[in-house]
């Protein structure tokens, strides 16, 4: 039932306008992957590690592959945590402790000893994704995720940009591992920040009134409305919350397309950098700016298909066409530019295709985001949490595999080519994936 918030004066209250606070804890919310990316993100100085350590292409995939493994263990984890303890207590907490895992990277005396701090911070930043997609489905009607979920998927690229461009740049004041105590303290500041401003819901929150509650209330679904005690989240009912998405079809296939998908996003914040050095020839400063040429696409992509994932929707009504149809569209064309890039020996029309490329796939970001609250009901956190788990089998083998290939290509024919090959075939795997992705039956609504 609707608790109206002790601020609120009954007789008046058709009269006044929503307040606005729900698009006040999406910015503060955006703020969190945009901190984490600052740490998580060390393809700058990718080069720059391998020399100091003197390590290999192989070896240094393995390192940024740290993040991945660890990320993936704890992702369901993440999504029990939220629904559990609720975003206010848990977004604090592993933004902490992701920002005292980035302090121990700077302390990393081996590739062996940064490895297991890339595995720490990844544990830590599980819990964002299910968090954030808990906190959207509290505070958003159905019609306007989309749009949120854009701002979310923006904000990360941003968190990209900066941690790409600023640490190519601090290299040289301050070594990559002073830029990284710098990152480490803006995510203890955002977390304080944070625990002591947020809700969980609407109508816990004094600056919320009544009208904002029932415009919210209103465009949830029914069974987001409802949220499960605390109390009644046992082991045994936890495991229970994952049956019904391990029978669906659209799940797994919502699953495929987030391994695919962050695969290739994967590239864009390890080894894209590096690749540009290598096979272009290019200074680690402008390869780190040509590098964010497809992460502000992106960014700025995540934002206007944001919108247009909601226009459809409104228009159409159809959550298929407008979750899962302009999601293989967008990567279908995304691995249609990878493949044309091939053909192109400039480095900087390569980029410009990439780029692209990732405008067009920005919209399997929002898409993603809203697909997984039409599927998961109420339990958007821990499907969010699955799917980013699966998703980071993805992320976790792009950099040792492309790290490999990296090796292999400079000990053999030289074909940096190859390297784009890989990501057009890549794209299209996740484009197909999406067919299959129906997210006008939710699963939780279905349970029993």
């Amino acid at each position: 039932m609707l608790q109206v918030p002790p601020n609120v004066d009954d007789a008046n209250s058709a009269e006044v306008r929503p307040t606005g606070v729900r698009y006040l804890v999406l910015a503060i919310l955006a703020l969190a992957p945009a901190s984490a990316y600052l740490t998580r993100i060390i393809s700058a100085a990718n080069t720059t590690i391998a020399a100091e350590f003197q390590a290999t292409d192989k070896v240094m995939g393995d390192v940024m592959a740290g993040f991945a493994l660890g990320y993936f263990v704890a992702q369901i984890p993440g999504g029990f945590l939220a629904s559990s303890w609720g975003v206010r207590k848990t977004l604090p907490l592993i933004s902490m402790a992701w920002s005292l895992c980035a302090l121990l990277c700077t302390f990393a005396a081996s590739p062996n000893e940064l490895w297991m701090a890339r595995v720490a911070i990844g544990v830590a930043q599980a819990g964002l994704v299910p968090c954030c997609a808990q906190a959207l489905s509290q505070w958003f009607p159905i019609s306007r995720r989309g749009i949120a979920s854009s701002v979310m998927g923006g904000a990360m690229q941003l968190g990209g940009i900066a941690a790409t461009e600023l640490t190519a740049r601090l290299l040289g004041p301050l070594g990559w591992r002073g830029a990284l105590q710098a990152y480490s303290a803006t995510g203890a500041l955002w977390a304080i920040a944070f625990l002591f401003w947020f809700r969980n819901r609407p109508e816990e929150h004094d600056r919320v009134n009544l009208a904002e509650c029932q415009l919210i209330a209103c465009g949830r679904e029914a069974d987001s409305v409802a949220a499960e005690p605390a109390t009644r989240l046992t082991i045994q009912n936890r495991l229970r919350l994952l049956l019904p998405f391990c029978a669906s079809v659209s799940v797994w296939a919502f699953f495929i397309q987030a391994v695919f998908r962050a695969y290739a996003y994967e590239f864009f914040t390890t080894w894209c950098p590096a690749f540009l050095e290598k096979a272009y020839g290019l200074a680690k400063v402008d390869a780190a700016s040509l590098t964010t040429w497809p992460l502000w696409t992106l960014a700025i992509g995540s934002l206007v298909s944001g919108y247009l994932v909601d226009a459809v929707m409104v228009r159409t009504g159809n959550r298929w066409l407008s979750r899962s149809g302009l999601a293989f569209c967008g990567l279908a064309l995304c691995g249609a530019c990878f493949a044309a890039a091939t053909q192109i020996d400039n480095p900087r029309l390569v980029m410009g295709v990439i780029a692209l490329g990732a405008l067009l796939a920005s919209v399997g970001g929002p898409a993603t985001w809203a697909a997984a609250m039409d599927l998961g009901g109420r339990r958007a956190a821990v499907l969010a949490g699955a799917m980013n788990m699966m998703g980071n089998i993805g992320a976790y083998y792009c950099p040792k595999q492309v790290g490999q290939l990296f090796f292999s290509i400079e000990n053999s024919t030289g074909n940096w080519t190859l390297v784009l090959w890989l990501f057009a075939g890549v794209n299209f795997v996740a484009a197909l994936a999406w067919i299959f992705v129906n997210p006008s039956r939710g699963v939780s609504s279905r349970e029993k």
